[in-house]
């Protein structure tokens, strides 16, 4: 009996995966996400980018987003329903191409295992992120993760415009810039990525910045998530000091605001430390310095949305299957409290409606997830910051796309 290649298992999960995002997207409303969106995207249709900046103050997003909620609003003839479908497919189809990046990926370097990339391929965390929850942080990861690739087969200019997409769909990528910086400066190619990174990143700030630069950079830079839902923030909300108990992102106490620039300080610090020091790694080796760096921004971010579980995930896939496995069973048991104790109805659900009320409720098992995050963290630590960087690097060739000449400008 002729053995089944595990290519054809992984894109039958894939398809099936896919199917189920894709009939949940349109049997469903998502979450409050979608509303936003829907509403910031109908302002824009009748108002300019600097009015929004100026009027809302949940208005967090960078121009780019903004032009694709336009695109997506434009197309759903201005039904919500419509809207929430078509956008939570973009992000389905950026878990299909990351998805097939993973699989070349493994063709040509020997990993991850199967196993793991079929769980990558089915992961419930996915289902409920593309296929319910209705938000632009898979594409984010896409793009970070070409951004990533383009490391390893040795092209800045790429990695430059890979990065820079990224961060203007979300500007959290910005975090990790002395990663790919010093990762350049340590092969003498520098200038080719930040100089291409910092066009495009302009490019796609320059009408806000042009029209409202203080509004822009308060509602976008300054974002700080939604304080005393998770980690360090949740246990300082619990100790019921008066100061730290505004939940959320607006309304914060001077110490509130304080200590989550504190965290974010913390954060930059250690990454770039890792960034200096891995700056010679061999180049595959930059995804675990990317993993170990969202493992430790998640460990000590301020607040967090549950979309937010995407990011990580082809990372810490690559660092260690094994972990990988153990952080989405995690991350699956917190989202499905999240939604089920949010949504207006029963599982499979339809629209999921967060509230001060429910707060207590899915916070709490929160704790799941960020208690899984530090033991994975304490025991890669070692490994990852210890792991002799070798000067001899390895001639990588192209994994997830093929560059043709004419384009060889990086």
């Amino acid at each position: 009996m002729k053995r089944i290649r595990p290519h054809i298992v992984i894109f039958l999960i894939l398809g099936v995966a896919t199917a189920a995002k894709i009939v949940w997207a349109a049997n469903s409303g998502g979450t409050v996400d979608t509303v936003l969106f829907f509403n910031f995207a109908r302002a824009l249709h009748t108002d300019s980018l600097h009015n929004l900046y100026l009027h809302s103050s949940r208005f967090n997003h960078t121009p780019l987003t903004a032009l694709l909620v336009s695109a997506v609003y434009a197309l759903s003839a201005d039904s919500i329903l419509r809207f929430a479908f078509i956008l939570r497919c973009v992000s389905i189809f950026a878990d299909v191409v990351l998805v097939v990046a993973l699989v070349r990926w493994r063709d040509r370097l020997g990993a991850p295992p199967w196993w793991a990339l079929g769980l990558f391929a089915a992961s419930p965390v996915s289902l409920m992120i593309s296929g319910f929850h209705g938000n632009i942080d898979p594409i984010m990861t896409l793009l970070l993760f070409f951004a990533a690739c383009a490391c390893v087969f040795r092209r800045p200019l790429w990695c430059g415009l890979f990065f820079a997409l990224a961060s203007n769909i979300k500007v959290v990528p910005l975090i990790l810039t002395p990663i790919f910086f010093f990762f350049w400066l340590g092969r003498r190619q520098t200038a080719k990525f930040t100089i291409a990174a910092a066009l495009l990143l302009f490019a796609g700030s320059a009408l806000p910045l042009w029209q409202c630069p203080l509004l822009y950079l308060r509602n976008v830079y300054g974002y700080n998530s939604s304080w005393g839902v998770w980690g360090l923030t949740y246990w300082l909300h619990q100790t019921g000091w008066s100061t730290l108990q505004t939940i959320g992102f607006e309304h914060l106490t001077f110490l509130q605001l304080l200590i989550a620039q504190i965290l974010k300080v913390f954060v930059l610090v250690g990454i770039s430390t890792l960034a200096w020091k891995r700056r010679h790694c061999q180049p595959k080796e930059i995804l675990e310095t990317l993993a170990w760096s969202w493992l430790f921004l998640f460990a000590f971010l301020p607040g967090l949305g549950p979309q937010y579980a995407v990011w990580l995930a082809p990372f810490v896939l690559l660092l260690s299957a094994r972990w990988y496995a153990f952080l989405t069973v995690a991350a699956s048991i917190f989202l499905f409290a999240f939604y089920q104790s949010t949504s207006t109805s029963g599982f499979p659900w339809f629209f999921a409606l967060p509230l001060e009320a429910h707060t207590p409720i899915w916070s709490a098992w929160g704790n799941v997830f960020w208690v899984a995050l530090i033991i994975v963290l304490a025991l890669q630590t070692p490994a990852v910051w210890n792991r002799a960087a070798s000067q001899r690097e390895a001639i990588i060739p192209h994994l997830i796309f093929p560059i043709p000449d004419q384009m060889r400008g990086g």
